[in-house]
């Protein structure tokens, strides 16, 4: 198990299962402190814990240390990481390894003013000129000489070794080649909060009663879930933020008639994707169809088991978990 330390949000294993508010963001890391974890055994401790630079300090090091937890948290550029880097540069004896991406890696030791001794750290590094975003377009920006060559003036240009780096800290035995990319995969794990709070409205309540707060943030989280299964039925292999799924299957008009006693409803779709849409749709329509047939022989459970079941072979063919190992949904 793995835990993701976010700035205000908290993952639990399933044993503490649901969300649980707390007053304001938590300082620190206080996701490993002796209360968050005294109601666990050390069996089910997390074995590693990841977050940003606002967790690589003493006391949130120490704390992992003293449990035996594995940790990796990205450093600020101190004068002392930038001295490292200066330092690591200048050995021409030492060798990069490729990370992926773009980036290579090294490791080092690093002892920052608030740490009480030395502690392994990784270093990356990765071309300017391979980097995406605003910073890196001011960083190549400075180093052009528009004005000269407007005027026809012909610059003799030479290739600058420019980089970006970024500074980890870990306990971790592994190489460079397998800490780089698990430090990577915190990306994914935020994307799943950062479109709650930013598409589905988990930050945009505010209310200093704990316990209203909780259950409004629980009733978004399984909206979510729900919407979530629903788009990875209807189009599986790849998960689609809300901000694009809901004008797809959303955006249609509904039409209900009534004929010798029965109601039909039809939904007209008016997006461009509308035939493949309608394709796929009537595919899941067919599906819970023939579950419904089926359902006096079923109970919930075997019914929820079979739907879970249905998008895990569609979206993990190779792998795909089983559908008893399940948990119900929450009634």
């Amino acid at each position: 198990m793995t835990i993701e330390a976010l700035s205000d949000h908290r993952l639990w294993p399933a044993k503490r299962p649901g969300i649980f508010a707390y007053c304001g963001k938590p300082a620190g890391c206080g996701i490993v402190s002796p209360g968050n974890l005294s109601g666990f055994t050390p069996p089910v401790w997390p074995h590693l814990i990841r977050g940003d630079c606002h967790y690589g300090y003493e006391g949130c090091l120490v704390a992992a240390e003293q449990r035996q937890i594995g940790y990796l948290f990205k450093v600020r550029r101190t004068p002392r990481a930038r001295a490292l880097i200066d330092e690591l540069e200048h050995l021409y004896e030492l060798r990069w390894h490729d990370v992926g991406q773009g980036w290579e890696g090294t490791q080092a030791e690093l002892s920052l003013s608030g740490w009480s001794r030395r502690r392994r750290v990784v270093v990356v590094r990765r071309r300017l000129r391979e980097a995406r975003g605003p910073r890196a377009e001011r960083r190549q920006a400075r180093q052009a000489l528009p004005l000269l060559t407007a005027a026809g003036v012909e610059v003799a240009t030479c290739e600058r070794l420019d980089y970006e780096y970024q500074v980890l800290v870990t306990n971790l035995p592994h190489g460079v080649e397998t800490l780089v990319p698990l430090y990577r995969e915190r990306g994914d794990a935020e994307n799943p909060f950062d479109e709650l709070k930013n598409q589905w409205g988990w930050g945009g309540f505010t209310t200093r009663a704990f316990t209203g707060c909780q259950h409004t943030a629980r009733l978004i989280a399984l909206a979510y879930n729900w919407w979530s299964l629903y788009a990875r039925l209807i189009d599986p292999g790849q998960h689609h933020e809300a901000l694009t799924s809901r004008p797809r299957l959303l955006g249609g008009v509904a039409r209900q008639t009534e004929h010798a006693g029965q109601r039909r409803l039809s939904v007209r779709l008016l997006h461009a994707q509308a035939p493949e849409l309608k394709r796929r749709i009537i595919r899941v329509v067919a599906f819970l169809q023939e579950l419904i047939a089926t359902a006096e022989q079923l109970d919930p459970l075997t019914r929820w088991q079979r739907i879970i079941r249905r998008i895990l072979l569609e979206n993990y063919p190779a792998n795909a978990p089983d559908g008893r190992t399940l948990c119900a949904p929450a009634s």
